[in-house]
């Protein structure tokens, strides 16, 4: 039987472990208003694969948002979303280019709850700034854990890491300089206003979805006959695809970078294609779940 000292150590120690939660939601919970209230000027590392790109990262928020991801070596090239277009430069030349999503509601801060552990686990420097770590512990096998430093003065995001289910790490990205505009304050950030109760969205087709994950939002190209989906628990985000392409040649297909995966199946009628930060075997299950409808 539990002596009165040890029961009040173990409050203690739940206690704590609670709070620490409560921050580490908190601080995903005040990077949704960060991002609409600063302008971002910076260079980040992305590394992955055994490889180091640098990128140079340009956000504008906005009703018209726009942004810019240069890669600073190889061959140069530019992703530039100006409102609702994506473009792909090289050498100042557009060699793609398609629709972007319009504003859309995540799946929310209670979604990520229900999905993963979130904490508080200590803190660093980052670009000359000093961060806040959160870790991010799925409560599955559906998706990766993450790691996220945010800067403790605006609440910006300065870096991220994701590990795959035996904490190795996939693919980091991290600032090594940094400027917003307005300028961050030096108190930490007042937390925002709870935000309003989510109200689901509503795919034009029905669709089967992983454990933990809503649908948010959806894109239609009637020329290709194409519907994009867009999913999401909280955190991870999952891109999936649905084309009407019939093909001779039916199977499935994978591939990988970083922490990224793409699983597709082309059948006799339908291409379907899911790409997201989550494990492989997340996207075959949703793929596997709506290729026969």
């Amino acid at each position: 039987m539990l002596n009165s000292r040890s029961w009040l150590f173990g409050l203690l120690a739940l206690s704590a472990t609670w709070v620490h939660a409560q921050d580490g939601l908190n601080w995903l919970r005040q990077l949704q208003h960060s991002q609409n209230r600063n302008a971002i000027d910076g260079v980040a590392v992305y590394a992955h694969d055994g490889r180091i790109d640098a990128i140079r990262i340009l956000l504008q928020p906005g009703p018209e948002l726009s942004g810019q991801f240069a890669n600073l070596g190889g061959d140069q090239r530019q992703l530039v979303r100006n409102g609702d277009q994506v473009r792909v430069q090289l050498q100042g030349s557009t060699v793609g280019a398609w629709p972007a999503f319009t504003s859309f509601a995540n799946a929310g801060i209670d979604q990520v709850a229900k999905n993963y552990r979130v904490r508080e686990i200590g803190n660093d420097q980052v670009a000359g700034l000093e961060a806040v770590v959160v870790r991010a512990e799925p409560m599955d096998d559906l998706r990766f854990v993450q790691q996220l430093w945010f800067d403790r003065a605006s609440g910006l995001i300065l870096g991220n890491v994701v590990l795959d289910q035996r904490h190795q790490p996939l693919e980091q990205v991290m600032f090594t300089n940094l400027r917003t505009s307005p300028a961050a304050a030096d108190a930490k950030p007042a937390l925002p206003e709870p935000e309003p109760a989510h109200q689901p969205a509503t795919s034009s087709v029905p669709l089967t979805l992983p454990k933990g994950f809503v649908f948010v939002a959806e894109r239609r190209d009637a020329l290709r006959s194409l519907n994009q989906f867009l999913l999401s628990d909280g955190l991870a985000l999952v891109s999936m695809y649905r084309e009407a392409k019939p093909a001779a040649t039916t199977g499935d297909f994978a591939s990988r970078r970083g922490a990224v995966n793409l699983y597709g199946r082309q059948g006799e009628q339908l291409r379907w294609v899911a790409i997201g930060n989550v494990p492989l075997s997340t996207l075959r299950e949703l793929v596997e779940s709506n290729a026969g409808q």
